[in-house]
């Protein structure tokens, strides 16, 4: 199947599309509120470009050209409510993964305790007994992690 990015130009101006046609086909093949919505305004500025730089051997008049930028932008402005819920719903499922305070201070407490002692335990260990140090370096990352919550560009 072609891109449906390129189909819809030719099928808009054909006059063969429905008011929700472009959405629906995209979210069809798989994609997500928020993805449709930037296709919808990536159109939106490719026809504004055209309206205001109209190549000479275009065949399509800049009124039907503007017409379509009107439908297009009616588009994204019905669908952008699709895209808000999807956002809240995405919020939300980020929501239920989170770790609770009360586990995350139970951790911060437990490696409080255990470093010191591990610290011990690595100073007390051969160079060749990796064991110790990494369990070190694993009670220290649980405890930098609970304390700054855990966030990849943090850490």
């Amino acid at each position: 199947m072609p891109c449906p990015v390129l189909l819809v130009p030719r099928e808009w101006l054909g006059g063969g599309w429905g008011k929700d046609n472009y959405p629906s086909v995209l979210e069809a093949l798989g994609k997500e509120p928020t993805t449709v919505i930037v296709f919808l305004a990536n159109a939106k500025s490719f026809l504004e470009y055209v309206i205001m730089y109209r190549p000479k051997a275009m065949r399509v008049s800049v009124q039907r050209v503007r017409l379509l930028h009107h439908e297009v932008s009616k588009l994204a402005r019905d669908f952008s409510w699709r895209v808000t819920v999807h956002q809240q719903a995405v919020k939300a499922k980020k929501l239920d993964r989170l770790i609770s305070r009360e586990d995350m201070t139970r951790c911060m407490e437990v490696c409080r305790t255990r470093i010191p002692s591990l610290l011990d335990e690595v100073e007390a260990a051969s160079l060749d007994n990796f064991v110790p140090r990494f369990r070190f370096f694993g009670y220290l990352a649980a405890y930098l992690a609970s304390i700054y919550g855990h966030r990849s560009c943090v850490l």
